[in-house]
């Protein structure tokens, strides 16, 4: 048994592996933007610079060596190496169709919800409860003081009703119980900054926190 050809044949084909999972390697990372495979592969088939390099492996590891490859057994490897890539290929658009149900549930829960804020128009308070005498869905004439914003479920930021400036610089007690006031004209009336008002649980809306407003 010629021990010494049995080692050469085996040297080649660990060199012709070796060199296969480079090409395999190289490609696949450049395969992930699935656009190029068939370009790629058509590439491979036709190309003779693949073959000559898999020659020139060969010869550069058994220079002394007469054992060499026969085109049959180059397209063999190259058709090998294609193969890998179509599986590659394939167990890569798979990862791609199962991961692609939690980005869209990442994108939704990062994405705010585009809905508009709830508004409701309000009386005066009463000074005793210090809950708004009424709360209607849209503004009175004459009546509505307060503009209530929602900002959480039977939650809302008020602030005063630009619709009320004639009603209420006429009759500034509108504000009391619901506002503080800092008054230093009587042209125009500002909210500064905004109160806060819950709905309780007999649906009347009560002021939480203050408004901060100031006529100028």
């Amino acid at each position: 048994m010629n021990w010494s050809l049995i080692f050469k044949c085996l040297f080649v084909g660990c060199t012709v592996l070796s060199f296969c999972m480079n090409i395999l390697i190289m490609i696949y990372l450049f395969l992930r933007s699935k656009s190029r495979r068939n370009e790629i592969i058509k590439t491979i088939l036709d190309s003779t610079r693949v073959e000559n390099h898999i020659k020139e492996s060969i010869r550069t590891s058994l220079s002394n060596s007469k054992t060499s490859l026969s085109p049959q057994q180059i397209d063999e490897i190259k058709k090998d190496i294609i193969d890998e890539i179509r599986h590659l290929q394939h167990l890569d658009e798979q990862e791609s169709l199962s991961s692609a149900p939690i980005q869209q549930t990442i994108q939704a829960t990062a994405r705010p919800a585009n809905i508009e804020k709830k508004k409701y128009y309000a009386t005066a308070v009463d000074g005793d409860s210090k809950t708004f005498c009424s709360v209607t869905s849209a503004p009175i004439h004459g009546e509505t003081v307060f503009l209530l914003t929602e900002i959480q479920t039977n939650r809302c930021e008020f602030e005063v009703y630009e619709g009320a400036q004639s009603l209420v610089l006429s009759e500034k007690e509108y504000l009391m119980g619901a506002c503080s006031l800092d008054k230093t004209g009587n042209s125009k009336i500002i909210t500064v900054q905004k109160g806060v008002t819950e709905r309780t649980t007999d649906g009347k809306w009560t002021v939480r926190e203050q408004a901060k407003v100031k006529i100028e």
